[in-house]
């Protein structure tokens, strides 16, 4: 193991793991160097960040849940003014 890198190993779906070999060995590449490279060029773009921040909270929910945490907090304020 060279220094930077990390052994990784992965438990895929046998139609997965097909298809990462069929796409490294028509890159010429064995399958995983293929999903390592495919890895640094998703890091490297800012995919996976911004796929998991869309996946986080879809803007219409977090909206609504906002909306929902004011009225709590209204209600609270209200309840506690009153008592």
């Amino acid at each position: 193991m060279s220094a930077g890198r990390t052994i990784i190993t992965l438990d895929l779906p046998d139609s997965l793991a097909g298809s990462i070999e069929a796409r490294a060995g028509r890159a010429g590449m064995t399958a995983s160097s293929w999903l390592s490279d495919q890895l640094e060029t998703a890091f490297g773009s800012g995919i996976l960040v911004r796929e998991s921040e869309m996946s986080l909270a879809p803007r219409k929910h977090r909206k609504r849940r906002s909306k929902a945490s004011r009225e709590r907090h209204r209600a609270r304020e209200t309840a506690q003014s009153e008592a």
